[in-house]
């Protein structure tokens, strides 16, 4: 209020927003005699008849009424009193000042009524007729103005400098490129008028096309109705999305436009993005085969998701594939959850996957925000690659906080935190496709026979230890079509000797379902084979490589060098060494625990010390990992680790029959323990499916193993407690 006006005066740019109000009403001669329509709120002779109706207000101020439409007028027009000065009167104000237009127009209102009761309680013939005749011709005389302005005036230069030159040139862009068969989007958000946007406000005003043009909020029961009527009347769909700024932050759009149309490209006009679509027949735009889950699963213990709708179980490579999930917030929350959406194939490896915070539906705001019982859903775009592989894939979903940990599904739920939703069928890529080129890096052009070309080869990595899975990701062209079913091994081969390790089992190159000589001329697939180290590699140079083979006569027809590896092996000791606690515990078929030493407490540390001794009889393929848990009397884990066992550098897969692993753990104890009696419970489950190994004594324990019970004391004194 203080702010000066460029003069020096405190208050200057207040006061002077003061007379401008007035003066937008009528009160300035000179502005009500010239009839400038760009600061007038009313024609000349309303806006008489409004400073009469606030006079009128002011003589009855003992009836409640009255001092009320004052004080709303007053107070409705208060963001426009304190803003910065405008010298566009009558748009700024009724902008800023949008709640005082109702009763602005009371006021006028009232002083026709009172006259007119005034003049009809005279009871002469003349004054009513002269009653009726006066209100009419005002009405009427307003309406020409009106008229006059909007039709007339507005669209000269002088209305045109009112509004948004840039909306101003979108109208006449949108005029432009109108047809009957187009319908022009523009979406606004949640409660939102397109009035309160000055392009959009422009563009109402100036658009002259034949096209249908709407506004429709972002609300999927909104959009979903407009999209259902305009497939019928219309071959095209052109959404118009703000260059600045995100405007449809939940991806609600192109949820529901590529359910009821093709996107077939985009341009700029103006500040705005323009996505053409082309609609899909009524029918088939609206039979989609979606698949609805009801969930209501847990996510650690305020996130829960209700259920999920997939819009294509089973879709062409190439295509998105489209999810729609609902969340709940069932407690209140200061964490803002996001979540991610996976497609997996049958090894575990990730085809496409994309990330979505949780936003609400009215205003966008993140689950921090939400009330308990709040629900909102959340749309998720995963672009299949259109080389991917025809074939069943999984769909996985996991939840987050804001620093990236994950969040535990109630049931169901992966060793990562993954819940499975459902299985999703890849169909066959539509040709001609256009395919994502391979990294330059591993792209090649081998050719394999005449008709099979290797024209990309990537190994996860080129230092990698005994017991590591490889990630083997290669890429097919079919040059012409098969007539054989082709098969591959993958093995490495030791530098210097030629000996070769590991060579796998034949498989074939996609599936059983999808052979070689079901490939069309010009599809490319890329594939990806997982390959496990032999775990009784040394230390040395290797090369990975692959051999194809015939299914019929098994012949080899070629084989080809793919990388080099460094293995680094780590020591392996088979002796085993005297142990505290031996124990004839076995873990699963083939892992052993021969024995433990006993568990020390380190206070210092505030950490429990523990060293496993294992060993395997079998090669093992699978990846397991090591828990241990703290247990109080009420049977609840008060702290626990889970491992790979050696911390990480000796996994089950890497195991050598008849070594001896030995395994320290250090599991750290919370701040706020107790001393009193534990108990140290031991297990192992699957890295990936957490599926725990079922344990055996003379006869079978469970699925864990009480390790030793423990006394812990002197947490608070720093005593040292073994």
């Amino acid at each position: 209020l203080c702010r000066g006006n460029g003069t020096g005066r405190p208050g200057g740019v207040t006061l002077q927003n003061g007379w401008n109000i007035l003066a937008s009403f009528g009160l300035s001669p000179s502005l009500l005699l010239g009839g400038d329509r760009t600061r007038l709120v009313f024609d000349p002779i309303v806006a008489v008849l409004f400073w009469l109706g606030v006079v009128i207000a002011l003589r009855n101020g003992k009836h409640p009424i009255y001092p009320l439409l004052l004080v709303w007028w007053s107070v409705a027009l208060l963001p426009f009193l304190f803003s910065v000065q405008n010298n566009i009167w009558v748009f700024d104000l009724m902008r800023r000042g949008v709640n005082a237009q109702p009763v602005s127009f009371i006021f006028p209102a009232l002083t026709l009524l009172t006259g007119a009761r005034w003049l009809w309680t005279r009871r002469h013939p003349f004054l009513r007729l002269t009653t009726l005749l006066g209100a009419t011709g005002v009405v009427l005389f307003s309406g020409m103005q009106s008229f006059t302005f909007y039709a007339t005036w507005i669209k000269s230069p002088a209305g045109q400098r009112l509004f948004s030159a840039q909306g101003i040139e979108l109208a006449r862009w949108l005029t432009e490129h109108s047809d009957p068969q187009t319908a022009y989007l523009l979406p606004v958000r949640p409660h939102t008028s397109p009035t309160t946007r000055p392009e959009l406000f422009s563009v109402r005003t100036y658009y002259e096309g034949q096209a249908t043009i709407a506004y429709p909020a972002l609300e999927e029961a909104t959009l979903r109705v407009l999209l259902e009527q305009l497939v019928h009347h219309h071959l095209w769909v052109k959404v118009l999305l703000p260059e600045h700024g995100e405007l449809d932050p939940k991806g609600l759009l192109d949820f529901l436009l590529e359910q009821y149309g093709t996107q077939m490209g985009e341009e700029w006009a103006y500040g705005f993005a323009v996505r053409t679509y082309r609609l899909r027949p009524a029918t088939e735009a609206q039979a989609f085969n979606a698949t609805h889950l009801t969930l209501d699963i847990e996510f650690g213990e305020r996130l829960q998701l209700v259920d999920c709708l997939v819009t294509q179980p089973r879709l062409p490579a190439g295509q998105p594939l489209w999810v729609r999930a609902v969340w709940m917030i069932r407690e209140p929350t200061d964490e803002d959850y996001g979540s991610q959406l996976a497609l997996v194939d049958s090894n575990g490896y990730t085809v496409t996957r994309t990330d979505r915070m949780l936003l609400d539906n009215d205003f966008f705001r993140t689950t921090a925000h939400w009330p308990p019982g709040k629900s909102a859903a959340a749309y998720y775009r995963l672009a299949v690659p259109a080389e991917t592989p025809p074939g069943t894939y999984h769909l996985r979903i996991v939840a987050y906080n804001a620093n990236g940990e994950r969040l535990a599904p109630a049931r169901g739920g992966q060793a990562d935190l993954a819940l499975p939703l459902t299985e999703v069928e890849i169909l066959p890529a539509p040709l001609p496709g256009v395919t994502e080129a391979p990294d330059a890096r591993y792209a090649m052009a081998t050719a394999v026979t005449s008709s099979l070309y290797l024209v990309g080869a990537e190994v996860s990595s080129t230092h990698a230890r005994p017991g590591d899975r490889l990630q083997v990701t290669l890429t097919w062209q079919a040059r012409a079509t098969m007539n054989e079913d082709f098969y591959l091994s993958l093995g490495v081969i030791r530098q210097g000797t030629g000996n070769v390790y590991g060579l796998t089992s034949p498989r074939p190159l996609v599936s059983p379902r999808y052979p070689t000589s079901l490939w069309r001329p010009g599809e490319t697939l890329r594939v990806h084979y997982p390959f496990l180290l032999p775990a009784n590699l040394e230390s040395d140079e290797y090369v990975l490589g692959l051999r194809l083979f015939t299914s019929s006569a098994q012949r080899v027809i070629s084989e080809l060098a793919l990388q080099r590896l460094n293995v680094e092996a780590r020591p392996h000791r088979f002796t085993v060494p005297s142990v505290d606690q031996p124990t004839q515990l076995r873990f699963g078929e083939s892992i052993r625990l021969l024995g433990y030493d006993h568990p020390i407490v380190r206070v210092a540390e505030r950490e429990i010390f523990v060293r496993l001794y294992w060993q395997t009889s079998a090669p093992i393929e699978d990846s397991y990992i090591v828990f241990l848990h703290l247990v109080d009397s009420a049977n609840a884990i008060v702290a626990q680790i889970d491992t790979l066992p050696g911390n990480g550098d000796a996994p089950t897969t890497g195991w050598v029959v008849g070594e001896v692993i030995a395994d320290t753990l250090r599991m750290p104890l919370p701040a706020t323990l107790s001393a009193g009696r534990y108990r140290l419970v031991l297990g192992m489950y699957h890295s990936v499916s957490g599926i725990r190994l079922p344990i055996y004594g003379p006869s079978r324990i469970g699925d864990s193993f009480v390790l030793e019970e423990i006394d812990i004391y002197g947490l608070e004194s720093g005593e040292h407690i073994q």
